[in-house]
């Protein structure tokens, strides 16, 4: 969670200079494995971590750069135990409840996520991260309606604020609800016209809604944008066929191609050339290409 990273980075720059003569031997290592934490070797972070003084330090902030690294590697048993140290050193400090509820939430334990959030926001009411974590927990749980209450509510905090339109617009395409969703992406791109996936999600509620020219010029602006977005080309493909541009989607399925890495989904993407490789040909030899 980002307000994890960023309480973090500000709380280090006070420990550097916060060492008694009595912690000297921890704080050697503890300075390591913040260089380790910082620099995104998190392996070697928990290692320094591990050590016996570092351990038996008084301070929190190792504990929850040990909680983060573990998070990184997704051991969240043992994220979720690093977080509780360091809150039982600094019991007042809502990034050590933010990193424990995203370690319960991937383990399933959304009560206990819950609870972490709802301490952080004790702590912090006006928060809006935290706020936003306690929405996606919801979302994912499956609440629905609490979310888009939660989301509304983090909307009314901070105006300017474009993620939580794009998430409620997520939310009404889960429950089919499209032109919701389409004006909850609209507000999001009044607030940021370049927040991530915005053009795919517009796409998808124009496609949900069977506007395919609508929702081919917003895949295609995305695109645009994205050089390097696979699954775009393959919406263009898709929203292509349907209008029965058979050439066309076979031009975006190619341009996916060679965008795409995974050899599994490369293969999916071959096995799909090679299906609309003869409506193209037919379409070339009737002359009936439809224009874009």
């Amino acid at each position: 969670m980002n307000l994890v990273l960023v309480l973090l980075f500000a709380g280090a720059a006070a420990f550097a200079g916060s060492l008694g003569a009595g912690r000297l031997k921890a704080s050697g290592q503890i300075r390591e494995g913040m260089a380790q934490y910082y620099a995104g070797r998190h392996e070697a972070a928990v290692q320094v971590f591990r050590q016996a003084a570092v351990q038996a330090s008084p301070d929190h902030l190792p504990r929850m750069e040990a909680g983060a690294s573990y998070l990184h590697l997704g051991f969240n048993e043992l994220a979720a135990r690093e977080f509780g140290e360091a809150l039982r050193r600094s019991p007042w400090f809502p990034a050590a409840h933010l990193g424990r509820a995203s370690a319960y939430q991937s383990l399933g334990r959304y009560d206990l996520a819950e609870e972490d959030l709802r301490a952080a926001l004790a702590i912090w009411p006006d928060n809006s991260e935290t706020r936003l974590a306690l929405a996606h927990l919801n979302a994912v749980r499956g609440k629905i309606d609490a979310a888009i209450e939660e989301y509304t509510e983090i909307a009314r905090r901070n105006p300017a604020l474009a993620e939580p339109y794009f998430q409620m617009g997520q939310l009404y395409l889960r429950r089919g609800q499209a032109d919701e969703a389409i004006e909850s992406f609209r507000a999001c791109g009044m607030k940021n016209p370049r927040y991530p996936k915005l053009a795919n999600a517009v796409g998808d509620a124009f496609f949900k809604k069977g506007l395919l020219e609508m929702a081919l010029r917003a895949y295609q602006g995305g695109a645009a944008n994205d050089e390097k977005d696979a699954d775009l080309r393959l919406k263009i493909a898709n929203t292509e066929h349907a209008l029965g541009q058979f050439c066309d989607a076979q031009s975006a399925l190619e341009a996916a191609r060679d965008l795409e890495a995974d050899a599994t989904r490369r293969a999916s993407i071959l096995d799909l050339i090679r299906k609309v490789e003869p409506d193209c040909r037919k379409q070339n030899k009737g002359g009936s290409r439809p224009k874009r």
